[in-house]
């Protein structure tokens, strides 16, 4: 899961302007012109969560955690094997050793461990002959317990009181449930480990809701899924047992949670994962410590969302810190066309 985002009402208005300034910019080709500033040996990674359609995505979890929508995932995938030449994790990792990657390189990742990877993006992605990488939260795995964030936001929706003293933020009142929740969401994640799952345990209490496990069976995939998506090609990687922002963790319990979902990856695909990926990966979420424990436990690549691409000269000095591009859903094509060519990267070297 990366950062909630929503647009704020007075955001709103302005979006249509600036989808058409990215509709006109796409076709003057002004994010090819971005693109050449990081050269054709740059290292574009693709990171996704769901592929889900928002209506049902809505019902039984965080909206904000939908990447793309099937014909969405279908546009962005065609529009990549076009333009790119799509490489498998294996390649990735000859290449940080050493060896060469083809011009415009580009990965495809998904996180978390959503079942729509498998039946929803998987044979999207065989039509075309693309390869994949999934990293799995291996507590999450098999589990009729949601992610926190998809609980708190069914919590949200499945309620029917407007006012409560919520955990973590006490006393509110709101007409949008979505936005609430997003808001709610946003606080929990900035908060110890400890404290936050404290507050999503008491927060179907506050909300009156009761939670069985009935909306979830079919959300998360299970081993046996993880180890078919390994015969099917997939690369398997690791994201943790829990999926705790790694910093806000005690240096044991990062070991434990980076060593854990090793082995249990390990385990289920039938081979040592080569590749980590950093819950939440922004800067502040892998410091010295976590990328230690990264080392330590044996991965040879990890994944930020520090926005990419990336240099070879920095993923090769650098194999645990590899860019990456957050994919969400609505961007369209010019959206994406933009975030694909580096756009957000070159925005972040200008301020």
């Amino acid at each position: 899961m990366a950062a909630p985002r929503v647009s704020p009402p007075d955001t709103i208005a302005a979006m249509g302007w600036k989808r058409r300034a990215l509709d006109a910019a796409h076709h003057l080709g002004a994010f090819r012109a971005v693109a050449s500033v990081f050269g054709s040996r740059r290292l574009t990674v693709l990171t996704y969560h769901r592929i889900a359609e928002m209506g049902d995505a809505g019902s039984i979890g965080f909206v904000g955690n939908v990447s793309a929508t099937p014909a969405e995932f279908h546009d962005q995938m065609r529009w990549v094997a076009d333009r790119f030449a799509v490489v498998a994790l294996d390649d990735v990792a000859a290449a940080a050793a050493g060896g060469h990657l083809p011009r415009r390189p580009l990965l495809i990742t998904f996180d978390d461990g959503y079942r729509d990877n498998l039946d929803v993006a998987g044979p999207i992605l065989d039509r075309l002959g693309l390869p994949a990488t999934l990293f799995v939260a291996t507590d999450l795995v098999g589990n009729r317990i949601p992610p926190w964030w998809d609980l708190a936001a069914w919590c949200f929706a499945a309620s029917g009181v407007r006012e409560a003293d919520l955990p973590l933020i006490g006393p509110r009142r709101w007409t949008d449930r979505h936005r609430e929740a997003v808001s709610w969401i946003r606080t929990a994640k900035g908060l110890p480990d400890a404290a936050l799952r404290e507050g999503v345990d008491s927060l179907p209490r506050a909300l009156e809701v009761s939670v069985d496990d009935a909306p979830f069976r079919h959300l998360m995939l299970d081993w046996e899924e993880v180890a078919t998506m390994a015969t099917k090609g997939w690369a398997i990687g690791a994201h943790t047992r829990s999926h705790p922002i790694l910093t806000k963790l005690a240096p044991d319990r990062i070991a434990g949670e980076v060593e854990g979902s090793r082995a249990l990856v390990a385990e289920a695909a039938g081979a040592q994962p080569r590749a980590f990926a950093y819950p939440n990966g922004q800067r502040t979420d892998f410091d010295a410590v976590v990328r230690s424990a990264v080392a330590a436990a044996g991965f040879e690549l990890a994944f930020s969302l520090v926005p990419g691409p990336s240099r070879r000269s920095e993923y090769t000095s650098d194999p645990l810190a590899i860019r990456r591009v957050y994919v969400h859903h609505g961007d369209g094509i010019s959206r994406f066309a933009a975030k694909a060519g580096g756009v957000a990267r070159f925005s972040e070297a200008m301020r």
